[in-house]
């Protein structure tokens, strides 16, 4: 079914989105995030995202729902219905290349929701893989009370869950009480004479 959106720092290597500025921030061993460009693909392991709820304030925490249910009860106030996931990429992140995007923002929620339900939709699941996606621009949408910045994605094909990845939790099935319409994705596996480049892409 698709992903349910009902209506904490883990001290690992992360990635953001700033809606704010449009721009992609990741961890550094400085402290320091800093911008990045996405200037290759990388594995996202959308089947084993986890929903829940967080707060900022005062210190990122987030409290998972367990089995991914949306009726766990809010914790205060402050919480917003958020998710984490892995993503991973050699290229991209160097030595470390197992990083957690977790977040909040409608539009991030958006994204992964977006992107959950494309691989569902064309059987990605339940095949020990990670889906391999190209991230573009942020598209601009109203969602609710005011406007937002969803990343685009493209799909271009399924790779082995990395060793790295293969700690992770248990996939959890989700669905989704969004009204919102989905924005459709191109699902295709890669064309017979894409494929063999795309198995030896390193990512």
């Amino acid at each position: 079914m698709p992903l349910m959106l009902a209506s904490g720092g883990s001290g690992k290597p992360f990635i953001r989105f700033s809606i704010e500025n449009n721009e992609w921030l990741m961890s550094t061993e400085a402290g320091e995030p800093e911008e990045f460009e996405w200037t290759g693909p990388v594995l996202v392991d959308i089947e084993k995202i986890q929903l829940g709820w967080m707060k900022l304030m005062g210190g990122r925490d987030f409290v998972p729902w367990p089995n991914n249910d949306p009726s766990v009860p809010r914790p205060g106030e402050e919480y917003k219905q958020a998710f984490t996931v892995n993503f991973y990429s050699t290229k991209l992140f160097g030595d470390e290349p197992l990083r957690e995007f977790s977040s909040s923002a409608t539009g991030c929620l958006e994204f992964v929701k977006e992107l959950y339900d494309e691989v569902e939709r064309a059987g990605g699941f339940g095949k020990d893989q990670c889906v391999a996606i190209k991230i573009g621009k942020a598209r601009r949408e109203k969602i609710g009370r005011g406007p937002t910045k969803i990343p685009t994605f493209e799909i271009i094909g399924y790779k082995d869950r990395p060793d790295a990845m293969q700690e992770t939790k248990e996939s959890i099935p989700v669905s989704s009480e969004s009204d919102d319409p989905d924005e459709v994705f191109g699902t295709a596996a890669p064309k017979k004479q894409e494929a063999d480049s795309f198995e030896n892409m390193e990512i």
